[in-house]
């Protein structure tokens, strides 16, 4: 979290948009593969889901208790990702996270310094 902190205030500090890479047109199944492979590859992704399972899948849960927990938030996730990918497809909204792009960063920083903070205070009982 202090890492993300830095790195977005990094961002937070530099003027002007981010250098965008032009898109390489593919086709719609190796678009998916890709995003697929990027999101199962990310570290923060493993372990946000792997706390969730720890918290709401109780030992001992039924196969098919934690088939449906998987499947809700496997359902959820393809909604919130499929929602980003057509909210911002669009200019408009893609021009205004630009305008807004350094508050964002910038609150973000905040946000991860601030639960870096809260964890590294934290008192285990």
């Amino acid at each position: 979290l202090v890492f993300l902190a830095w790195k977005s205030a990094r961002s937070a500090m530099k003027p002007g948009a981010p250098a965008v890479k032009p898109v390489i047109a593919t086709g719609p199944g190796r678009a998916y593969a890709k995003g697929l492979m990027l999101h199962l590859t990310n570290p923060k992704a493993i372990l946000f889901f792997g706390s969730l399972y720890a918290i709401g899948v109780p030992p001992g849960a039924a196969p098919a208790d934690v088939a449906l927990v998987f499947a809700a938030i496997g359902l959820q996730s393809a909604i919130i990702f499929h929602g980003y990918a057509i909210l911002f497809s669009s200019g408009a909204a893609s021009a205004a996270y630009a305008r807004m792009r350094r508050w964002f960063d910038g609150a973000c920083a905040a946000f991860f310094a601030f639960a870096a903070f809260k964890i590294m205070t934290a008192r285990l009982s």
